[in-house]
């Protein structure tokens, strides 16, 4: 009797601790702060990983186009195809990432937008004003947030 009680406490603190339930997850993620430093980080991102490719894909184009000529004509006289794959792979390579690049200028442009039309400015508004018998326009400082869609 004493062994059955024993063995039902323990599998009822076994089974309490392995088959609770957790805290509830949260249904939403905070969003990050997307400001004008936001988006122009982002462009900058976007325009470093664009260079580096065009730069990579130029260098690995130039590259398959010298293994290419080296091993195209060994002898000098005729075209040797066995010898071309290598050099054909590089052209191919630099040629994507060349063209690999070219969303992510056009996204960094659009960040870079983005972060301009998020203006916030302290500048002078003339707002007409009435002083003693005339209105007078007289220049009130404000605060404007510029934002387009």
């Amino acid at each position: 009797m004493k062994k059955i009680l024993l063995l039902v406490v323990l599998t009822t603190l076994i089974s309490a601790n392995t088959f609770s339930q957790g805290p509830a997850p949260k249904k939403y993620a905070e969003p990050p702060v997307q400001d004008k430093d936001f988006y122009l980080g982002k462009a900058r991102k976007n325009n470093t990983v664009a260079w580096i490719l065009v730069g990579s894909g130029t260098a690995f184009l130039v590259g398959g186009l010298v293994l290419y000529n080296n091993n195209a004509y060994p002898s000098g006289v005729g075209l040797d195809e066995l010898n071309t794959g290598p050099a054909i792979l590089c052209m191919a390579v630099g040629g994507a990432a060349i063209v690999s690049s070219i969303p992510l200028f056009v996204a960094g442009s659009k960040n870079k937008k983005k972060a301009e039309s998020l203006a916030v400015n302290f500048q002078g508004q003339k707002v007409p004003q009435l002083s003693g018998s005339s209105m007078a326009l007289r220049y009130v400082p404000s605060l404007s947030l510029k934002i387009n869609f």
